[in-house]
């Protein structure tokens, strides 16, 4: 049993895919949800963001305005880590997110072993891209 869990918040507008991904936490006392929301901009998210470890970010088309909020976490709470997750291959979603600071990218429809390894990977400071995520980044960029 853990004495100070991860705390994690989730946005996305799939109620069950957020119900699916929180059951992933149940009789888990390394985490604990303190929040989900349907979108960033409709939360009070900016009053909780210094106690959250992890904010899960669904990105659920090409130009879905979450990105933004993107670069806008990462620069007034860089300790938050930001868990970017998409359901297409978006090519231009998957490098905005990275760009505006994304720790991770991960693809819907993975599996706990994924998801825990993801997690575990940010909580060292590390920036990862899933193995499902298709490659985005052009030969300058790397």
């Amino acid at each position: 049993m853990s004495n100070n869990p991860t705390s994690i918040f989730i946005v996305d507008n799939h109620p069950m895919f957020m119900e699916g991904l929180k059951s992933a936490f149940v009789n888990n006392n390394d985490f604990r949800i303190i929040g989900i929301a349907n979108s960033i901009k409709h939360t009070q998210l900016s009053h909780n963001l210094n106690e959250i470890h992890i904010v899960f970010i669904g990105i659920n088309f090409p130009d879905d305005v979450e990105l933004d909020y993107f670069h806008l976490i990462k620069d007034n709470y860089p300790n938050t880590k930001i868990i970017a997750l998409f359901h297409d291959f978006y090519i231009n979603a998957l490098s905005k997110a990275w760009i505006n600071k994304a720790d991770a990218l991960l693809m819907k429809g993975f599996d706990n072993v994924e998801l825990f390894s993801i997690i575990e990977s940010v909580l060292l400071d590390l920036r990862i891209i899933s193995r499902n995520v298709p490659e985005f980044r052009s030969k300058q960029s790397q």
